[in-house]
């Protein structure tokens, strides 16, 4: 039981190992700040299948915020995966579509982004 659900803890862990990943692999609106990310980290590390199921952020300093919300659990070439659907609205788009990232946790112990 304890792989099959992500704790809060475990899931702010994982953020934050992810956010280069998530810059890094333009997965993600441009002009999103370190801060941004850091804000988008704390907002799902409260997230897990047992709830809250979304949170949200918002930086002061350039306007920039956001909804992160936990979808589903799944498995994917035998690995354990989270589904996690991300909204946000920046000065370089208005546009609100959600941008849909399945994270797996590698057979490294790592999280990564699988389509």
């Amino acid at each position: 039981m304890r792989q099959s659900s992500l704790t809060a803890a475990g899931m702010l862990g994982f953020l934050a190992l992810a956010a280069p990943a998530m810059a890094q692999e333009s997965y993600l609106p441009k002009g999103l700040s370190r801060v941004d990310l850091k804000m988008v980290q704390e907002a799902a590390g409260n997230l897990a299948p047992e709830g809250p199921r979304e949170g949200s952020w918002s930086n002061p300093k350039n306007g920039h915020s956001g909804t992160v919300t936990y979808v589903k659990s799944t498995k994917e070439k035998g690995m354990n995966c989270r589904l996690f659907r991300y909204t946000f609205v920046t000065g370089h788009t208005t546009d609100r579509t959600p941008y849909h990232l399945n994270w797996c946790r590698t057979t490294q112990g790592n999280w990564a982004i699988v389509n």
